[in-house]
């Protein structure tokens, strides 16, 4: 008898065991800290060129340390060149037409316009020359001592006389009236020129793939020779001193993480080190953790993706790392 109850008492004891571990293994998980799992990230800048074309020279290589403005890859400038010194010749030769109809501050327009009152004057000299001819012919035609062919041949003369002088009058208006015309449409092909000018002065400058920001080569696969599309990824730079975490608080708790607030961030690679991060936000909509990071059965509930920024720990810190926030509750 004493051997039968032994043999069902002994699992019996084994199984209340188990049970009150659970229990208390249960109520220190219950009112220990929260732990949400998310991964350290970093900011990338993905540079390029807008114009596009054949790779010179490769100046950096993959992991490098990369200053602001420093130049990281070289395209070979085609027939920019040609463009360039075409697009400047014609800028320089817009210039000297501005200049040339400007009235003030030009010598040679100030001279034309002289020039065009000069032989303007002449003609009137020669129109009242005429007119006097004329008014004296007709008067000795009157009185029988002149031909009526000498009359007819200083009227011609008096009405070419006119002619060529109202002719030289409107050639000297048209100077000096159409002066703010022309003007106005010089500096229009200038400015033009100018922007096709500086048009290409971009386009060489974009021929230098150069780094926006202190950053670390994270991929760069060009060689010398490798073509380029316009506005097409040439490298990804990392910046490794802009480090964040990116991790998803169940809607359950919810109410332990808000914006400002400051977290002890772990990650397995220094385990018992607090990185100080603070909360930059928290998603005002819900969604279903990425099945790729959670279980079966916490991919079933609501969580807001949440985003903290790293205050220390850039030194030693990489993206990719696992990383682990405690909240006591």
């Amino acid at each position: 008898m004493t051997r039968h109850v032994l043999r069902f008492a002994i699992p019996t004891l084994f199984v209340l065991g188990a049970l009150g571990a659970y229990a208390a293994y249960a109520r220190r998980l219950a009112n220990g800290p929260l732990e949400w799992s998310g991964t350290v990230e970093a900011r990338t800048i993905s540079v390029g060129s807008r114009q596009g074309g054949r790779v010179k020279d490769v100046l950096v290589r993959e992991g490098d340390r990369v200053k602001a403005g420093q130049a990281l890859v070289v395209l070979e400038p085609g027939d920019l060149q040609a463009q360039l010194a075409q697009a400047q010749g014609q800028y320089g030769q817009m210039e000297a037409n501005l200049d040339k109809v400007m009235v003030r501050g030009s010598s040679a327009r100030q001279q034309e316009i002289a020039a065009a009152r000069a032989r303007l004057l002449q003609d009137q000299i020669a129109l009242d020359k005429a007119t006097t001819d004329f008014a004296r012919t007709k008067r000795l035609a009157d009185a029988g001592a002149s031909t009526q062919t000498d009359l007819e041949n200083a009227d011609v003369a008096e009405r070419n006389a006119r002619a060529q002088r109202d002719a030289q009058q409107a050639t000297l208006d048209q100077l000096v009236r159409g002066t703010p015309q022309d003007v106005r449409s010089w500096q229009a092909q200038v400015e033009a020129a100018q922007g096709r000018l500086a048009q290409i002065q971009t386009q060489f400058a974009e021929l230098t793939i150069r780094a926006s920001r202190d950053a670390e080569v994270e991929t760069l696969d060009l060689r010398p020779g490798d073509l380029l599309a316009p506005d097409a990824v040439a490298a990804k730079l990392l910046e490794p001193d802009q480090l964040y975490v990116r991790m998803y608080v169940p809607e359950t708790q919810l109410g332990y993480v808000h914006p400002g607030q400051a977290l002890p961030l772990y990650v397995d690679s220094f385990p018992g080190r607090a990185f100080k991060a603070f909360v930059e936000f928290v998603n005002t909509e819900g969604e279903y953790t990425p099945r790729n990071l959670q279980t079966f059965d916490e991919r079933a509930n609501q969580v807001f993706a949440t985003r903290l920024r790293l205050e220390s720990g850039a030194d030693v810190l990489r993206a990719g790392m696992a990383a682990v926030v405690r909240v006591n509750r």
